[in-house]
């Protein structure tokens, strides 16, 4: 059970650092969009591609964590880790134009 332990706390690591890492340059694009006073810009679409998915990813992969240290789910929550992982290679592909 000690392996579980590990890999789950590097995978938990991992995400938390991509998704808050995301979320801040999110903002950061939001803000930049902001300043130039485009009309029609932000719109909701891009608030939620670059704000809101790596904030509800973050608090999912979190949330995982939680799961794996205090119930007795621990390959469930595991596997979430890894589903997390997994999705950030498509939203990388959108999020830099598909090139």
């Amino acid at each position: 059970m000690r392996a579980f332990t590990v890999v789950n706390n590097i995978a938990a690591a991992s995400n938390v650092l991509i998704w808050c890492g995301f979320t801040w340059l999110g903002q950061g694009l939001i803000n930049g969009v902001t300043g130039q006073n485009v009309t029609g810009y932000p719109n909701t679409g891009q608030l939620i591609y670059y704000l809101r998915f790596p904030l509800v990813m973050a608090a999912c992969t979190i949330g995982a964590y939680a799961v794996f240290r205090f119930t007795r789910y621990k390959r469930m929550a595991l596997a979430v880790q890894f589903v997390a992982l997994l999705v950030f290679l498509p939203f990388l592909l959108g999020y830099t134009g598909g090139m």
